[in-house]
């Protein structure tokens, strides 16, 4: 089973210079993560667990935290896809097979992730087969924390992006014509692995207090880009960690006009390979050892 990874940034709704608090850093995520504990917990409880959870966009499936146990340096649980089952009827006689009852909740297709949550990267594996669309996990995710974070850090927002591969725009980045370029982009955390144009960016981003960021460029109605400009790229970069990118441009291959959207290449690590006999602790360790290498997968280091 594949693991996905998922950056999710808690930030201030103001900067310090404007009066507010910054950012919450390794302590607040793992608050963050104490309160959604203790949400499931109590939803779990009173037998209300299935009704937190958040429709997958364009699909029949909801998504829940199933459990969430904190940690020193880290959260790790369970996540749970599934399917609202009100009646189940015979497909023949329409006779009635199920009909859900109070205190009971009717399921179908469950499905369990495991993830792991680093507080210090804020980076989230999500171990598991199936996994909803790109978009479809970013926007039910962001919902899900809805509740924690007001609960927590009124004065901050909450917005994740799943990681996308760094090699997956290399074609792009040596196009010659490039018709359009769109970058979207969220002012992020203060992160020291990033280098040169793509560093320069997003702290400038981060001391005028923006907190998103559009970028477009296109040629005339005929006509084309020459190619991208080293800051383009270093937006394109930044986007495979904190937001995303889409591009129509031409294959220098097979001289086609050819579409790029970064979402559509996710960062994936191998599952990490579990025995019969490890240990539950193991098993988080040795998922949270793969953020690196996917975090390090979504930079682009000659940018």
């Amino acid at each position: 089973m594949p693991i996905m990874y998922v950056n999710m940034q808690v930030l201030p709704l103001k900067t310090k210079s404007q009066g507010g608090p910054g950012f919450i850093g390794q302590e607040g995520y793992k608050n963050l993560f104490t309160e959604l504990s203790r949400l499931v917990n109590k939803a779990r409880e009173d037998k209300k667990l299935h009704e937190l959870g958040h429709r997958l966009k364009r699909s029949e499936y909801y998504l829940v935290f199933d459990s969430v146990k904190v940690q020193p340096d880290l959260a790790f649980g369970t996540l749970v896809r599934y399917n609202k089952v009100r009646q189940v009827d015979d497909f023949y006689t329409g006779e009635e097979l199920f009909s859900e009852s109070d205190g009971k909740a009717g399921v179908s297709s469950k499905k369990k992730f495991t993830f792991v949550f680093d507080f210090n990267k804020h980076v989230m594996a999500i171990q598991g087969s199936s996994f909803p669309s790109v978009l479809a996990l970013e926007d039910a995710l962001a919902n899900i924390f809805q509740q924690p974070l007001h609960n927590t850090f009124k004065t901050h927002s909450f917005n994740c992006h799943v990681l996308t591969e760094a090699n997956s725009y290399s074609e792009l980045f040596v196009a010659k014509s490039v018709k359009r370029v769109e970058v979207k982009l969220t002012f992020s955390n203060a992160n020291n692995a990033l280098k040169g144009s793509a560093k320069k960016i997003e702290k400038e981003l981060q001391d005028r207090g923006v907190h998103t960021m559009e970028y477009k460029e296109s040629g005339g109605e005929e006509g084309y880009i020459d190619g991208l400009s080293k800051f383009t790229k270093a937006y394109i970069e930044l986007a495979s960690r904190y937001g995303h990118a889409k591009a129509r441009y031409i294959d220098p291959a097979t001289s086609k006009l050819k579409s790029y959207f970064s979402k559509d290449h996710p960062v994936e690590e191998r599952s990490v390979r579990i025995t019969k006999n490890m240990k539950e602790g193991d098993i988080i360790s040795k998922i949270k050892q793969t953020i690196t290498s996917a975090w390090n997968r979504a930079s682009n280091k000659d940018v």
